[in-house]
């Protein structure tokens, strides 16, 4: 800590004086109401964000691989927030919020209903009652009209939003990185980090005026308070209570998941460090017991706001519609969410082209960031079972059952929606990055060829449904419409020969493996 205070104060001047030119360069590019005025508040802005980035980077003691993390983190989110504020009103969809320069509906509002409070004559606080609706929370409301309430008060400058949101993401970013670090070795953390910064969800919500970079970061920070916890014990109570506190203010509905899910961590860590071998029946009753309050706590939510999502998901859906009623209405819910688990899909993206151009390169982007992603799931969520240290296990164990579950639950919530399905996911971002990473890791030390055979899984997944939407928009080019559930069955039985010939010649060559004996 005193070190990062020391590195702080020799470095000052650098910080002032690039806190002013990035302040000059974004006014410069997403200007309203006069120059000056809106680079002295972009630079205030920044000059705190940057000495927080820098106090933090020395503090966490990640070097040059967390530095170029942590300003890629900030650049690209902001950078991708003023670049869309200027190309969307002209290449994006004939929509209001587009128009004015937003590429979420919920931004537009939320960000327009803080500048009507900023500049009237009620209270900040008036953003948690009933009157502005567009945020049921009120904490990304209030902040934002403060700060048009007093550094903006001649204009409405979007952009100084976006600051804030590229400053915390950074700011994550550091905490994750110590807290991966510290509990399972820099080689997870350095992939995991990666992640985090550069995952193109990420970047999309945290370069717009949207909670969630402000929920991933106060998740990493809660994070890295229950990592601490065992051996610095004020430091983690302090972290995860801030943690908490900045996911309730911004959405009390999602901290209590995370909430939950950290206390099973730590519940899982503080016991497996005094019985790493067998724990005693009356622990596993009482984990039992957190899993099944988590599951009641959300299913009434879950269930009352599930049946209108995947009912508008089908109709506003033929090819839904269409599948619904060739299997039965009891397949509603399943189908809706095998959809939402592949939004946004990759092939859909690449080959139908849409009429505002300016969402064809963010589509691709967007699904490639989850393309990529799923393999490293999906053999991090086989891999976790043979892991040889019991509590490791049961912490890889929890992190991959939490991050299936979350990525069905978005996928049911959001109806199957290629928005909000993987906004919802996103949230969830630090664990999806921490198994991603642990998975990358792994692969790599173990040489283990079930990676390439889940990535060559996907990639007969991407092939057929590549053809199946070219031949639906570009019969003339792609060839035959191949009938739906047909293409579904040969996508199954390609990837079953792919994952159970591997099986079977895994089990060959060990038998074939001379066998040592022991000394």
């Amino acid at each position: 800590m005193n070190e990062a205070f020391l590195y702080l104060r020799k470095n000052v001047m650098w910080v002032l004086f690039a806190s002013l030119i990035a302040g000059a360069v974004a006014t410069f590019f997403a200007a309203r109401g006069t120059f000056v005025m809106g680079w002295l508040a972009a630079s205030f802005l920044l000059l705190i964000g940057l000495t927080l980035m820098v106090f933090f980077w020395r503090w966490a003691g990640g070097g040059k691989t967390l530095f170029w993390v942590m300003m890629l983190a900030a650049v690209l989110r902001l950078g991708v927030g003023v670049a869309t504020s200027r190309l969307v009103p002209v290449y994006g969809y004939d929509q209001l919020p587009q128009n004015s320069g937003y590429i979420f509906y919920d931004a537009y509002s939320r960000d327009n209903q803080a500048w009507d409070l900023a500049i009237s004559d009620k209270s900040l606080s008036s953003a948690f009652s009933q009157e502005f609706v567009t945020d049921q929370y009120g904490g990304l409301l209030s902040i934002s009209a403060w700060i048009y309430r007093y550094l903006s008060p001649d204009a409405h400058r979007p952009y100084l939003i976006v600051i804030l949101t590229a400053v915390i993401s950074a700011l994550g970013a550091a905490f994750f990185w110590q807290a991966v670090r510290i509990r399972w070795g820099e080689a997870v953390a350095r992939p995991a980090v990666w992640i985090l910064a550069l995952y193109p969800a990420g970047i999309w919500l945290g370069s717009s005026q949207m909670r969630e970079a402000f929920l991933i970061a106060f998740s990493a920070i809660a994070f890295w308070g229950v990592i601490v916890w065992p051996t610095r014990r004020w430091s983690g109570i302090l972290g995860f209570v801030s943690g908490l506190v900045g996911l309730v203010i911004f959405s009390s509905r999602i901290a209590l998941p995370i909430f939950i899910v950290l206390v099973i961590w730590a519940w899982l860590e503080q016991f497996g460090r005094t019985h790493e071998k067998k724990w005693p029946a009356w622990v596993w009753v009482v984990s039992l017991g957190i899993g099944l309050a988590l599951v009641l706590v959300t299913w009434s939510w879950f269930q009352s706001s599930m049946g209108w999502d995947v009912s508008m998901a089908i109709k506003n859906s033929g090819m839904l519609q269409t599948l619904v009623r060739r299997l039965g209405k009891a397949w509603a819910l399943p189908v809706v969410m095998g959809y939402g688990v592949t939004q946004p899909v990759l092939p859909a993206a690449v080959v139908d082209v849409p009429s505002a151009i300016f969402w064809y390169i963010p589509n691709i982007l967007l699904s490639l960031g989850w393309y990529l992603l799923a393999p490293l799931l999906i053999y991090g969520f086989f891999t976790v079972w043979t892991v040889k240290k019991p509590n490791d296990r049961r912490l890889l164990i929890l992190t991959s059952v939490v991050v299936i579950l979350w990525s069905l639950i978005s996928a049911a919530r959001a109806g199957g929606d290629q928005i909000d399905n993987p906004r919802y996911r996103t949230v969830f971002l630090i664990w999806l990055a921490f198994l991603a990473g642990w998975a990358w890791q792994r692969a790599r030390s173990e040489r283990d060829p079930w990676l390439v055979r889940w990535l060559a899984v996907e990639g007969i997944f991407l092939a057929f449904f590549i053809q199946w939407y070219g031949s639906r928009y570009y019969p003339q080019v792609w060839g035959t419409h191949m009938d739906f559930i047909l293409m579904v069955l040969l996508i199954i039985g390609s990837s079953g020969v792919v994952l159970v010939g591997g099986w079977i010649w895994d089990r060959r060559k060990k038998k074939s493996s001379p066998h040592t004996l022991p000394e």
